[in-house]
């Protein structure tokens, strides 16, 4: 096996390692009330039928330049 092919296949089994490793932090019980806060989050947001400011502010643009910015 030359140089080249083992430090390909260092990195990546060192990829593959990270990768594992993060799936497991990401699915850990501890990360659970951070899910659930981010489950509720856009429930958490006021039902505004004009819309936000920043939606307002596009919706402004549009009607000045006659097209999308």
């Amino acid at each position: 096996m030359s140089g080249q092919a083992l430090v390909g296949t260092a990195i990546l089994v060192l990829v593959v390692a990270i990768f594992i490793g993060i799936v497991f932090w990401a699915y850990s019980g501890g990360r659970k009330k951070h899910f659930d806060q981010a489950a509720q989050a856009p429930f958490a947001l006021s039902d505004n039928a004009e819309g936000t400011d920043s939606d307002n502010s596009i919706k402004q643009d549009i009607d000045q330049r006659g097209r999308q910015p």
